[in-house]
C-alpha cells in the first residue's frame, strides 16, 4: 500500500516508510522510493501523501506538503503543524 515498500517477493510485511518521507504509490520494492518531505516539514511513518508532511516545530506555513519557513529571530512555533509563529514573550529570545 501507499506509505511502505517492499524489498522482497514473499509473504512478508512491507515495511513502512520512515518518518520524514511519504510514498503516494503502491507496489513499491525500494526505500528509495519513499521521498523526502520539503524542508521545515516532517511526517510520522506509513504516511502516504505529501500532505502528510507538516511544519516542524520552528517552521511555519498555512498549509501541508509545502516548504515551511523558519521562524524569524524574535519569533517561535513550539508545535507540529501549520500555522503562523508567535512573538516571543518580552525579555526573552
Amino acid at each position: 500500500p501507499a506509505g511502505t515498500y517492499k524489498p522482497t517477493n514473499g509473504t512478508s510485511p512491507c515495511s513502512p516508510c520512515p518518518p520524514g518521507t511519504f510514498n503516494e504509490d503502491t507496489g513499491q520494492a525500494e526505500l528509495s522510493s519513499c521521498r523526502m518531505c520539503p524542508y521545515g516539514t516532517d511526517s510520522p511513518p506509513l504516511t502516504p501523501l505529501l500532505i502528510g508532511c507538516i511544519p516542524m516545530p520552528g517552521f511555519y506555513s498555512l498549509s501541508t506538503g509545502v516548504v515551511a519557513e523558519q521562524c524569524s529571530p524574535g519569533y517561535f512555533k513550539a508545535n507540529n503543524g501549520t500555522g503562523l509563529c508567535n512573538a516571543c514573550p518580552a525579555g526573552t529570545l
